[in-house]
């Protein structure tokens, strides 16, 4: 497929055709217009077509009133991103993922059963970048101190500054902490509206966990 332009319906959408037609490559456009990289490889290099420096995925969307619309986009090379929002430059990817708010379900989606925690924990926080507009810069800020507190503990020679990271992970903690739980409620509320389809497997219940101790209580920084 060198080009293609597709009008959606607002509502539901099925695309049929043949093995090997193009289905997957349309649902991957999407995936790169919502998350900036595709599902099916991590390399960037593998979507672009052969001869061609870069991808361009564009799209128009329709606010709920669907009488406005706005134009955005991300163009892709192997080195380089370039995004624009409704005709302004964007520098970070979360910004074009919060107006495509896109999840795709393949067979490799059942690692989020049968893989390890951290695909879970990445389904919660999804859930909470999408839902909690101060979420992203919590989570980024705590991923920032977690790695300068791990510098700190591999290196003997950074070891001074361990009392200082300690303390902003243990401030930082407990507010993402919250967020992901409220994150897990919505999770189940939405479970809820399957129930009929699911009743027949028992009650599901999820349940988030810290890796800390059971008396521990993640929202209190005394605790931590």
């Amino acid at each position: 497929i060198r080009h293609s332009q597709l009008t959606l319906s607002p509502y539901v959408n099925l695309i049929i055709g043949d093995n090997a037609a193009g289905k997957s490559s349309v649902l991957e456009a999407v995936h790169i217009l919502s998350t900036g990289r595709s599902f099916r490889t991590s390399r960037i290099q593998d979507v672009i077509q052969h001869e061609i420096n870069h991808i361009l995925v564009a799209a128009k969307l329709k606010l709920d009133s669907y009488t406005q619309s706005y134009p955005l986009g991300i163009q892709k090379t192997a080195k380089s991103t370039h995004i624009r929002i409704n005709h302004q430059d964007v520098k970070q990817q979360s910004e074009l993922s919060r107006h495509v708010p896109f999840a795709v379900i393949h067979p490799e989606t059942l690692s989020l059963i049968t893989g390890g925690p951290a695909i879970r924990r990445a389904l919660v926080d999804w859930v909470a970048f999408y839902r909690c507009v101060e979420f992203y810069d919590l989570w980024k800020n705590y991923q920032r101190v977690l790695q300068q507190r791990n510098a700190c503990l591999r290196d003997s020679k950074q070891r001074y500054a361990l009392g200082y990271w300690t303390e902003q992970l243990v401030s930082l903690l407990p507010p993402l902490w919250l967020k992901r739980q409220q994150s897990l409620t919505w999770l189940e509320q939405g479970l809820q509206r399957y129930h009929s389809l699911i009743q027949s497997l028992g009650k599901i219940e999820l349940k988030l966990s810290t890796g800390f101790p059971a008396y521990l209580d993640a929202m209190n920084s005394e605790d931590l």
